[in-house]
């Protein structure tokens, strides 16, 4: 199927847009994993526990979550990087 100038531009303006749109929306939600791995709450929350002496069992296995957390977030922000990349 062939077109003409005009709508290979009108084509390759609406291409340009939605590219635009990915980048701007992989750009916030790069932001907001950058945010998210830089919050203490669960920190906070581990320390609050140990200074009230709370079974142990229970800290060690909000710690392991929060390890577990942090090494999703970097693999969604890894793999954010990568996409954001290979638009550009």
């Amino acid at each position: 199927m062939l077109f003409s100038a005009p709508e290979n531009e009108t084509i390759r303006d609406r291409i340009e847009k939605i590219l635009n749109k990915v980048k701007t929306f992989t750009n916030r939600k790069r932001q907001e994993l950058h945010q998210s791995i830089d919050s203490g709450y669960v920190n906070d929350l581990i320390l609050t526990l140990t200074e009230r002496k709370c079974d142990q069992q229970i800290i060690r296995s909000l710690e392991k979550k929060q390890e577990d957390i942090l090494q999703d977030l970097l693999n969604l922000k890894n793999e954010t990087t990568k996409t954001i990349e290979n638009l550009d």
